[in-house]
Formats: C-alpha cells, structure tokens, sequence
C-alpha cells in the first residue's frame, strides 16, 4: 500500500503550536508583538534564545560579548529572531532593543565572539521535541499494525487504544489525529474518485478491502480523540495562590518624588483593584491614564500594568507639567472626565510599562 509522506518536523510544530509567528506587512503593533513574544516564550527555550541571539549578530556583521550575551534576557532572544525575521518594531520597541544591542557588542580586539555552533552545543532536548519524538515511535508502531492488517488479508486487527493506552497525551493524540486524517482523505477518495494514480496506488485492493482499511482508520482516529478528551477531563485544575496587594507590587519601579514637579508618588498598592491610574514620566513629560477593562480594576505584575483597556488607555506629551498635573492630582472624577480631551497634543496608546522615571500620579 502506498502511504503518504511523512510530515516533517516543522509540519508538526506547525499542527502542534500554530507555526512560528509570520511579521506583519506595516509596524508590528502592541498585540502583535504581545502575542509573538508569548509564543516564543510558550514553545522556545534559552537554549533558543541565544542561539537567536548569535544569529542576529553574525548576520549584522557585530561582535558579540560572549560573558554578557550569557545573561541577555530570553525576549532579547526573541526579539532578535522576529527582527531578523523581517518583524518591523515600533520606534519605542526599536530604541531599547537597539540599546540592548550596543550593551552586547563587544570590541574585536578585546573580546571573544561566540558562534552559533557554540551556543547550541548541548544535549538538552526541549519539551516539544520530546513531544515529537514520542509521537513518531508510537505512530511507527500503529504502521506496524496497519502493515499486519493488510499481510493477514484484513483479518487479524491490533486495537489501535492498546498501542496509545497509558502513552498518548492530549499534546500526541492531536499529531496523531492530523497525521492519519490526511491517509484517510487519500483512501476516501481512492473509493470516490477516477484518477489514475490513486486508482493505481490502491488498484491491488478490493473495496471492501478499502473500507476495512478505512474503518480501521477510524478506529485509529476516534481512540486518539478519546484519549485526548479524558486526558484533558482528568487534569488537575491548578489552584492559584492569591497574592496580598504588598506581594504583587513588591518589584515594581515607579519613581517615589520628583522635587522638579513638586510630585510624590501615590502608594503602589492602590493599583490593585483601581479604576483608573494617572501616571506621569518625568524624562519624556508624558501624563497617561490607565481605564480598567472590567470591574476587576488594574493589576500589577512586575512593572507591568495588567488588566486595562488598550483603546482607552493612552497618554498626551505636556508643554506645561506646572499647570496642569497640579489640576490633575486635586481634581475629582468630573474634572478627570474630560481631563485628557482638554489636553491639545497627539494622543497615543500606553504599553503598561511603569519605570523609574514614572510618577504615580493619581489612583481612583
């Protein structure tokens, strides 16, 4: 019997994790970047990350200082393979990613560069490969008795749920499912079909032959999925630890006065569960405001603020700080309405980041 090509390791990822992410044809937007940056975290490890990194400095023709490149972040990994993947970043984006550039260039003469070759030099084997690698053998052994029901003339069946029983997770089972769809299309059509070379391909087999092949192959089938269902029915629910207000601002960078602007920052603990957060940066002199999505208010992880309304949200450049944040931090919920309309200046969307140059200005 003639049996489809095998798909390669990259078709399998692809069915497995959605494929890597392709770069938007414009400037790569916030939730682009958000979404890329999660799947590289979700299906790539350090190991990548700096081997990403490696690449992207040989292929700009940069020296790389090989001790620091050691402790260079895994999104600075990431954000070297999407550049060199044709990802085009924001101006914010691109000026920290280029400042983390020049902080991991080296000088020929004084510092070793380190190869690609050299970073992936190790035995380590990712959590997907492993996936894939199982997947493989076992599929290798549903072959075998695919192979065994055709030699006995259809007559002697191997239970395809005793080959995955106590093997297969939901993670193989859809490998497994998309891999022996696609033999039974081709076997269906061989059934339903005139053309020459599947006729040819399957013209040593009666029909009633075929549909036994084909019955089997949903057999085949139907194990994986119910395999797959009772392996996502029996995991576990993870029970989350709620952290206390001190716990989730613990790491947070805000700037706590600014004797300049006559500024103090609000206490940080009053983001969680807040409807709105004014916030102000003193290098760049822009006042934002933070609008919960929902009544769960805002929330903080690290120096990043979760939880807010992506449209709403944004921030104006202030030509007089004086005048105004005064206003803003008296002001009640009526003035703070309409507070940033009354601002003339280009508006623009906030990322979330808090740094040590932003003043918390108001808390609601």
């Amino acid at each position: 019997m003639a049996k489809p090509k095998r798909l390669s390791q990259d078709e399998l990822e692809k069915i497995a994790t959605g494929g890597e992410p392709a770069a938007p044809v414009s400037v790569c937007s916030k939730l682009e970047l958000t979404s890329a940056l999660n799947w590289y975290s979700n299906n790539r490890d350090t190991k990548n990350a700096q081997k990403y990194i490696a690449e992207y400095f040989k292929k700009n023709k940069l020296v790389l200082n090989a001790s620091k490149a050691e402790s260079a972040s895994n999104t600075f990994g990431w954000l070297c393979r999407m550049v060199s993947r044709g990802f085009i970043l924001d101006n914010e984006s691109k000026v920290q990613f280029d400042d983390k550039v020049k902080q991991y260039t080296a000088v020929k003469e004084k510092i070793k560069t380190v190869s690609p070759e050299k970073v992936t030099s190790t035995n380590v084997i990712s959590i997907q490969d492993r996936v894939k690698q199982k997947t493989l053998e076992i599929a290798g052994e549903i072959d075998y008795s695919i192979d065994e029901l055709i030699t006995s003339h259809f007559k002697t069946v191997r239970s395809p749920l005793a080959i995955m029983q106590d093997r297969v997770k939901a993670a193989h089972a859809k490998i497994i499912i998309e891999l022996y769809k696609k033999e039974r299309e081709e076997i269906q059509e061989s059934l339903d079909t005139d053309d020459e070379q599947l006729l040819e391909g399957y013209g040593r087999y009666s029909k009633l032959q075929l549909r036994k092949l084909l019955s089997y192959y949903d057999q085949i089938i139907n194990d994986a999925v119910k395999l797959s269902s009772d392996a996502k029915s029996n995991r576990k629910t993870r029970k989350r630890k709620v952290k206390t207000p001190e716990q989730l601002v613990s790491k947070i960078k805000i700037l706590e006065e600014c004797k300049e602007f006559k500024l103090k920052s609000e206490d940080a603990k009053k983001i969680i569960g807040a409807s709105q957060l004014w916030v102000f940066n003193i290098k760049t002199r822009k006042l934002g405001v933070y609008h919960a999505d929902d009544a769960g208010g805002l929330s903080v992880k690290g120096s990043t603020v979760l939880n807010f309304n992506t449209m709403k949200s944004i921030c104006k450049t202030l030509r007089k700080p004086e005048v105004i944040l005064p206003e803003v931090v008296k002001g009640g919920k009526v003035f703070l309405r309409n507070a940033m309309a009354d601002i003339k200046a280009k508006e623009k969307v906030l990322t979330g980041r808090l740094n040590s140059d932003t003043i918390l200005v108001k808390i609601v």
